[in-house]
């Protein structure tokens, strides 16, 4: 089944759900998003929310006790998501004039994980991809948004704070 067929399946699938059964819709909706990106048919968003998403697990991944995507809390989906496309609106411009030298290694999922990284200050991030005055102005851009650190809640499902 691509995609398409997927996400189709899903929107027949929130017709007549109660509250409960539309956050695991939604939850599901997100995989499928997630999924698009990592069979690299995703849109801009889509490609920064997976890099995101991979960096956000592989810093956070000796805390977590083998959580994984679908133990993401529906606040937090809405949070990344609404996080990714604030950042992707204040930066798109910046992030299409990547040099041609970076444009295959550098693509939109390497800016999601660039993204994650910078804003939290781990070692690597925008600064220090020899991208010169537009890694600074994504660096700047990313501090803007704070730091973020995934925890586990009582109820066992992941929290961005």
């Amino acid at each position: 089944m691509n995609t398409k067929q997927k996400f189709e399946n899903f929107l027949k699938s929130l017709k007549g759900k109660g509250q409960t059964t539309l956050i695991e819709s939604i939850e599901a909706g997100f995989r499928v998003c997630f999924e698009s990106a990592l069979e690299g048919h995703g849109t801009a968003e889509d490609e920064i929310i997976k890099g995101y998403v991979d960096a956000m697990f592989w810093t956070e991944e000796e805390t977590l006790n083998d959580k994984d995507l679908s133990d993401l809390a529906p606040e937090t989906i809405n949070k990344i998501i609404s996080e990714v496309k604030m950042f992707y609106n204040k930066t798109h411009e910046l992030i299409n004039q990547t040099p041609d030298e970076y444009t295959d290694e550098y693509g939109y999922t390497q800016v999601g994980h660039d993204f994650w990284l910078t804003r939290n200050g781990h070692g690597a991030g925008f600064w220090d991809r020899g991208l010169g005055e537009l890694g600074d102005k994504l660096t700047s851009i990313s501090k803007q948004f704070g730091e973020s650190n995934l925890y586990e809640g009582d109820d066992g499902k992941l929290y961005l704070g």
